[in-house]
């Protein structure tokens, strides 16, 4: 739908359970978690509906896709290894190349490594990693070199979102109950932009780095937009179906 909440209209009828989207660089494609009773996969789409395909199926249970930033490859979340019985494997940060190649696991640690996000230069991967009642937020680059520490107490709610200038992000916390906040890129400089005993999560950038779209559940999942610093909070959905996990579409490269 369009940023005033007019125009909604869908892309494609599947047969699965579709969340998690992910807006290839130039505007063209999306990629998309489909849940098929216990087991999941990547696959992408042609913003006309056109083109749907699986991004690899040798890894079992993906979720939350990333594109990079030249649209060549994705980051996502994976569990490999659990469909050979080996239950110690937890959730892990793995890229590969835009048609299923070159699969590489990037963090392997006792936590569930999910929600990876690439920053918009391409240096490095955001991620929440979760352990029992903790998690973390982390940065790693594409190699799987560099982790760095960058927030606690955040919320499993949707992948940390950069902003476009790649020197914030913005993510759930859940330090007061479960609302926006941003934090440099380097760590410091934490701020919550919401303030209410709603639930405020999945933020979302706009590519021109003012606006921070989200969704909160006052009652039923409603789509918000909000100023970068959290003024002029504005409801976009308004309606009685679940609306949730928006996602801004990146500046439309012309043809």
């Amino acid at each position: 739908m369009n940023a005033d909440g007019t125009e909604v209209r869908r892309l494609a009828d599947i047969s699965a359970e579709s969340r998690s989207i992910s807006w290839s660089p130039d505007g063209k494609e999306i990629a998309f978690t489909a849940e098929r009773g216990p087991d999941t996969e990547i696959r992408i789409i042609a913003l006309d509906g056109t083109g749907l395909r699986t991004l690899a199926r040798q890894v079992p249970h993906f979720s939350y896709p990333s594109w990079s930033p030249d649209g060549g490859r994705l980051a996502f979340s994976s569990c490999k290894g659990r469909e050979e019985g080996l239950f110690q494997r937890n959730w892990g940060i793995y890229v590969a190349d835009r048609d299923g190649t070159g699969l590489r696991r990037l963090t392997d640690s006792r936590a569930d490594d999910i929600l990876p996000s690439w920053s918009p230069d391409g240096s490095r991967i955001a991620f929440v990693s979760e352990m029992g009642a903790s998690s973390q937020m982390f940065t790693v680059k594409p190699d799987g070199t560099g982790l760095l520490k960058l927030a606690e107490n955040i919320g499993c709610y949707g992948p940390p979102s950069w902003s476009p200038d790649g020197k914030r992000i913005a993510f759930t916390s859940t330090r007061r109950g479960n609302e926006i906040a941003t934090v440099n890129a380097d760590g410091s400089g934490e701020r919550r932009l919401t303030f209410n005993i709603d639930l405020d999560t999945f933020p979302s950038w706009s590519p021109d780095g003012q606006r921070i779209a989200f969704h909160r559940r006052r009652g039923n999942f409603e789509v918000y937009v909000m100023n970068q610093d959290g003024t002029e909070q504005k409801n976009l959905s308004n309606h009685n179906a679940y609306d949730g996990i928006p996602h801004w579409s990146p500046v439309p490269v012309k043809d």
